[in-house]
């Protein structure tokens, strides 16, 4: 079964019931990229060494960078988020440490 995000204002919004895969991550131990490619592999019953190389979907300099300053400033109530589709899953990280895998 495939879903889709459903769509809600200007953005598109996952459904929770389709969250294959969340976990919580210490930036300052595992990078974000690390951690995206441990998901995905969990998602998909992969091994993350089979998978192919996210540097060649999205920058992974950009998003460690980005995730990682922004935790350290970033008040309890602010977060940034990314989301981007790799290896066919919708994938949202946040500054908080945050990721999900979505099918």
């Amino acid at each position: 079964m495939t879903s889709r995000p459903t769509r809600t204002g200007d953005r598109d919004e996952p459904d929770e019931s389709d969250v294959s895969v969340r976990a919580e991550f210490d930036w300052s131990v595992v990078p974000p990229s690390t951690a995206v490619i441990e998901a995905v592999g969990e998602a998909s019953g992969r091994k993350a060494t089979t998978l192919g190389p996210l540097h060649d979907s999205f920058d992974t300099d950009a998003l460690n960078s980005l995730l990682r300053s922004n935790s350290a400033a970033l008040s309890e109530t602010d977060n940034v988020s990314v989301s981007f589709v790799f290896e066919g899953y919708l994938v949202q990280a946040s500054s908080t440490g945050d990721v999900a895998v979505y099918r």
